[in-house]
């Protein structure tokens, strides 16, 4: 025990306060993160009442495979995808998730399409959703 060296008790409490420093900020971030996107909740379509089926396919204006948006309901959908295939531009695994399952996301995409920063979301869909529920102008209305 005479090589071991004593830590001041001001280090532990510095460290001590690091950690209470992090914590704090990572819950922080959750919350922002959670407040700053819009819900987003499949829509019924107002001709067929009935939700949107992942695995089916309708038809209609939009490539059924293809990735649109619009930051808001006032604006049309345009399309964000290069290809005719929106999982092969899509690289977020949130998107994608959401996307394959319920048709719609609510975030933001980088350029090759990976999670983007949390500043002005947007509304996005595939073209097959788009086709099924013909009167979006609820999805992402507050």
């Amino acid at each position: 025990m005479k090589n071991c060296k004593r830590v001041k008790p001001e280090r532990h409490l510095l460290l001590a306060a690091i950690v209470a420093f992090c914590i704090i900020v990572t819950a922080s971030l959750d919350v922002v993160q959670a407040t700053n996107f819009p819900a987003v909740v499949p829509v019924i379509s107002a001709t067929n009442n009935t939700k949107y089926v992942a695995g089916n396919i309708y038809t209609g204006k939009y490539n059924a495979k293809a990735l649109y948006y619009r930051h808001n309901t006032k604006q049309p959908w345009m399309r964000w995808s290069k290809s005719d295939n929106y999982q092969q531009d899509v690289t977020c695994a949130a998107a994608l998730a959401s996307l394959d399952s319920t048709g719609v996301w609510s975030g933001n995409l980088g350029v090759r399409g990976a999670c983007g920063t949390t500043a002005e979301p947007a509304i996005f869909a595939i073209g097959n959703y788009l086709n099924q529920n013909t009167s979006l102008d609820s999805v992402g209305a507050k």
